[in-house]
């Protein structure tokens, strides 16, 4: 398998189709957030609108269908798309490692660029989460040259714990990982 289509293709063999009911489960100013249906065209827009954000993969994974599949379709995880007030598509949310049970990585990628003014959502969403599943805690790793969105983890309510020291390799030079957690009793 060699493109984003053929993984969606095997995915939609193995699962009844879903029929996306748009059920809001979180909503501030303009923007909304619903689970994500995966499709074949969504798969290739994300995987075409993710490859334009350098951040989010190391120099090991850029560029790597197989890799991004894996993380998309992963089963320990829920995926979550913002839309704005004309249904577009214009960011994502997902949880992945929800295997862990007690904990969980939180992940965010919005393609208008207005991460900042999105946090009080992502705030909604996480109390929702945290209302569905008995996590006690949720982390979020960051390229600490990310300095937008280690502000928007912040804004959310995350607080920072520590650094993975060079633990990524971006643009030829290894980075720091700044990790940040958010307890449930911090938010519920």
């Amino acid at each position: 398998m060699d493109s984003i289509t053929d993984h969606v293709k095997v995915l939609n063999n193995q699962r009844e189709p879903e029929h996306h009911d748009s059920i809001i489960l979180a909503e501030f100013d303009k923007w909304r957030v619903r689970e994500l249906i995966l499709t074949q065209e969504k798969a290739m827009f994300l995987w075409t609108e993710s490859n334009k954000y350098k951040a989010l993969f190391s120099d090991f994974t850029l560029g790597d269908i197989a890799n991004f599949s894996r993380g998309l379709l992963a089963p320990d995880s829920l995926w979550y798309e913002v839309i704005d007030e004309a249904d577009e598509l214009v960011g994502v949310l997902s949880v992945t490692e929800l295997n862990r049970i007690t904990d969980c990585e939180v992940h965010v990628l919005f393609f208008d660029h207005k991460l900042q003014e999105k946090a009080p959502l992502c705030r909604q969403m996480i109390e929702h989460i945290f209302k569905i599943y008995p996590l006690r805690r949720m982390t979020v790793t960051i390229p600490s040259i990310c300095f937008a969105l280690i502000r928007w983890a912040k804004k959310v309510g995350f607080q920072e714990e520590g650094r993975k020291r060079d633990s990524l390799l971006m643009g030829n030079r290894w980075v720091d990982q700044v990790i940040l957690g958010i307890l449930r009793q911090e938010v519920v």
